[in-house]
């Protein structure tokens, strides 16, 4: 998931893909979905979990599957087999802009190397996420990244400290192509300020916070909050948590989200949102410093 998420651009010469260069503080949670591997005698994919249903309905199944494409894609590369039985467990929303479909992809590939004992060079690797979706080779990490780019260029970031966060997501689904539509629609035309190949992350715990929530923002929240009103009801029952530190959309929504001060206090928070809307998917968590 982002904590900010810049603009900056958008690829136009030598690309004919269009897509738009961003700049973005990718963190990790400590839990989140959940993938088995185990060898087999075929190649098999079993979901599981609260949102199976979801994803099934969606077309995530079988070759529909990012994690099924990162099965073929790596047993071709390396000569491995693909009769693999791979489970996953889904845990978290799908299309929701926390990025759960591309940590699964990545999660499967080092899971796969992992089961066959097969070792690849980390650029080979990189490049064969890379063609799975443009947020896979950072998913393959664990810890804060500062990503520019389309995703392919990112660099080791630092948290002051294991901050709490509870994620939120009103039960909508929205479509980045669309977002990302909406925001090339908007009137001023103008991109983000690049902040360029170094991030300089304050290292304490006050000047973090002053920095992201002042000098930073998610340039798609004001198209997704257009696209799907919710995401303000869902910004606005976070910001009424006394104990959240700031609160913001992830990614291209529509979940939200609040940094708290630990655990705990996310998990007290979390109780509160449940109490007040009990539709809606609320996640306690932990981020990885």
């Amino acid at each position: 998931m982002n904590l900010f998420l810049h603009v900056t651009g958008r690829r136009v010469d030598g690309y004919a893909d269009g897509y738009h260069e961003l700049e973005s503080l990718f963190v990790f949670t400590e839990t989140g979905d959940r993938i088995t591997l185990e060898k087999s005698d075929h190649a098999e994919l079993v979901l599981e979990g609260e949102f199976a249903a979801d994803l099934k309905a969606a077309g995530g199944v079988g070759e529909g599957n990012l994690v099924f494409q990162a099965l073929f894609m790596l047993a071709e590369k390396t000569g491995c087999s693909a009769d693999v039985k791979i489970t996953l467990q889904k845990n978290l929303p799908i299309a929701s802009g926390i990025g759960g479909g591309s940590a699964d992809a990545a999660a499967t590939l080092l899971g796969l190397l992992a089961l066959w004992g097969h070792a690849m060079p980390a650029e080979e690797l990189q490049a064969v996420a890379l063609g799975l979706g443009a947020d896979v080779p950072a998913c393959l990490h664990t810890t804060p990244l500062y990503v520019r780019g389309i995703g392919e260029h990112f660099t080791a970031a630092k948290l002051p400290k294991a901050y709490g966060i509870l994620l939120v997501n009103p039960g909508a689904s929205v479509s980045t192509p669309a977002i990302f539509g909406a925001y090339a629609k908007r009137p001023d035309g103008v991109f983000d300020t690049p902040i360029g190949e170094n991030l300089a992350l304050p290292t304490d715990h006050e000047g973090f916070l002053q920095y992201v929530s002042a000098e930073t923002h998610n340039a798609l929240q004001r198209p997704a909050e257009a696209e799907c009103e919710v995401v303000k009801d869902v910004l606005a029952a976070l910001g009424d948590l006394d104990t959240a530190l700031y609160s913001r959309m992830s990614g291209s929504g529509a979940t939200c989200f609040a940094l708290f001060e630990d655990g705990k206090a996310a998990e007290k928070a979390s109780a509160t949102v449940k109490a007040l809307h009990p539709a809606w998917w609320v996640w306690a968590d932990t981020l990885r410093a």
